[in-house]
C-alpha cells in the first residue's frame, strides 16, 4: 500500500478527513522540457513545463488546503529552476501555505525551488545549499579536424557563435559570459535571502558553492527543521489550524506519465503479439543503455547558466 492511500485512510474509531493536502514530488534533475517529442528520451527528472502545471492547478484548486513539496534534486537548468521558484511564489500569494520536505539531496537548482517555502524540512544527512552557478561548453573542433569533418558557419554579429563547439570562447564571449553569471548569481543570493528572511551578506557567506548538511544547514539559516516527509506534514497541518493528531487526505499532484517498464504490465496475459511485446522491451533496453550518454549530451547543449550540486558529476573520460 502507497503512503498516499495509508495516510488517507480514516481510523476505525475516528472522524474521516476534512481538509486535503496536495503532495508534488521534484525528484532528479531539473530541466525546462520533458523531452515529450522523443519517445526514447528519460522521463525521469523535474520538468519545469509539468512541474509548474502541477503547482498551479493545485494553488488553483479551492479544495486543496496547502502544499507539501518533497524534493530529491541536485540541480540543472537555472530557467527550469526560475521558472518553479516562481509558481511557488505564486501559490503562496493566493494563500495557501507551502511546506518543503528534502530527502537526500536538495543542491542547487534543487534548493532554489524550495527557498520560498514557508518551512523547510531537511533529514541530517541531506545534501543542501550549494548556492552557485556556472556554465560552459564542450569543444570538438580539434576532434572534428582529425576526422576531416568540415563545418562552416553563417552568423550575424560577434558573439552569434558563442556557443560553438567547434571553437572555444574568445576574450569578448568570456567578459559576456562571466557577466551573465554574475547576474545570474546576484538572482540566486537575492531570491534567498527575501525566502529565508536575511540580507544578501548573510547569504553570501552561506553560499559560493558551499554544500551543507541537513544540520549544519540549520546553522547557516537555509533550514528551519530536522525532520522527514512525516514530520513535515504534521507541521502542515498546523498551518491549516489542526492538530497533529488529525486526519488530512493526501492528493498526488505531481506528473504521473507512465514509463517504458509501466508500460509493460499491460502485456501480462494479454494477446499482444510477440513482435510487439519484443519491440517495446528492445526500446527499453536501448533506452538503459544510452539514456545516461544522451543525459550527458543534454547537459553539454544547456546553454544557459546550470544551477547543479558542486562539484558536478562528470563522464569519465569525456562524454
Amino acid at each position: 500500500m502507497t503512503l498516499k492511500r495509508y495516510a488517507a485512510l480514516p481510523p476505525a474509531d475516528g472522524p474521516s478527513a476534512h481538509k486535503r493536502v496536495a503532495v508534488l514530488h521534484a525528484i532528479g534533475q531539473i530541466d525546462r522540457t520533458g523531452g515529450d517529442e522523443n519517445p526514447f528520451a528519460s522521463s525521469t527528472g523535474v520538468h519545469a513545463d509539468k512541474m509548474v502545471k502541477a503547482i498551479r492547478k493545485a494553488a488553483d484548486d479551492r479544495k486543496i488546503d496547502a502544499m507539501l513539496l518533497r524534493i530529491d534534486s541536485p540541480g540543472g537548468s537555472y530557467v527550469a529552476s526560475d521558472t518553479i521558484w516562481r509558481e511557488v511564489v505564486r501559490a503562496k500569494e493566493k494563500g495557501k501555505p507551502v511546506v518543503v520536505s528534502m530527502g537526500d539531496t536538495a543542491a542547487s537548482g534543487g534548493y532554489f525551488i524550495a527557498m520560498p517555502a514557508d518551512r523547510i524540512f531537511a533529514s541530517p544527512a541531506t545534501v543542501t545549499g550549494s548556492i552557485g552557478v556556472f556554465t560552459g561548453k564542450m569543444v570538438i573542433g580539434g576532434a572534428m579536424d582529425k576526422l576531416d569533418i568540415n563545418r562552416e558557419r553563417v552568423a550575424f554579429g560577434d558573439s552569434a557563435g558563442m556557443f560553438s563547439a567547434t571553437t572555444d570562447f574568445s576574450p569578448k564571449d568570456l567578459e559576456r559570459l562571466n557577466r551573465q553569471l554574475d547576474a545570474t548569481y546576484a538572482d540566486f543570493t537575492g531570491k534567498a535571502a527575501q525566502g529565508r528572511g536575511k540580507t544578501v551578506e548573510e547569504i553570501h557567506k552561506v553560499a559560493r558553492g558551499r554544500v551543507w548538511s541537513g544540520t549544519d544547514a540549520i546553522g547557516a539559516g537555509l533550514v528551519d527543521e530536522l525532520g522527514g516527509f512525516l514530520q513535515a506534514l504534521d507541521y502542515t497541518k498546523t498551518k491549516i489550524g489542526l492538530k497533529t493528531t488529525d486526519r488530512v487526505t493526501l492528493v498526488e499532484f505531481s506528473d504521473s506519465a507512465e514509463s517504458w517498464w509501466d508500460i509493460l504490465k499491460y502485456f501480462d496475459d494479454s494477446d499482444v503479439p510477440d513482435d510487439v511485446e519484443n519491440f517495446f522491451r528492445t526500446a527499453i533496453w536501448f533506452n538503459n543503455v544510452m539514456g545516461p550518454f544522451m543525459r550527458q549530451m543534454s547537459r553539454a547543449d544547456n546553454h544557459g547558466p546550470q544551477l547543479y550540486m558542486a562539484p558536478m558529476e562528470m563522464p569519465a573520460g569525456g562524454p
